[in-house]
């Protein structure tokens, strides 16, 4: 690329150095974040360096299902299903399991395997043991 000067000839442009590059890179960076970035968690965004699991009902968490507080933010502790907007759908253990094992038996997984399950998993988690 050639930028003329006064004497009308033409000379080459120097780009900028390193340090500048880097500058303007982290404007607009921080100016126009990654749509992305207010839809990923930090759990993600580090590389996953934990498996997150909802703290209520013990499912694997993933970006897409994460909770939301009222002001939209990710919550990374509680599933979408759980938690949303500042409330808890459950409000006892035995409501959540009770959910669950109508909802996750299959053929693979009697009812009876289902509670025995949710019972060894669920009061271990963070929201129940307060």
């Amino acid at each position: 690329m050639y930028a003329s000067n006064s004497s009308t000839q033409l000379s080459p442009i120097t780009a900028p150095d390193t340090a500048s590059r880097r500058k303007f890179r982290l404007l607009i960076f921080w100016s126009f974040p990654p749509r992305s970035a207010t839809r990923t968690s930090k759990n993600t965004l580090l590389g996953a360096p934990r498996q997150l699991v909802c703290q209520c009902c013990g499912m694997p968490l993933e970006d897409a299902i994460l909770s939301r507080e009222p002001d939209g933010s990710l919550n990374e502790d509680y599933c979408q299903w759980c938690y949303a907007g500042g409330t808890f759908k459950y409000t006892s253990m035995e409501q959540l399991i009770d959910f669950c094992v109508e909802h996750m038996s299959s053929e693979a997984w009697s009812k009876e395997q289902v509670r025995a399950h949710m019972e060894a998993v669920v009061p271990g988690l963070k929201h129940w043991q307060k």
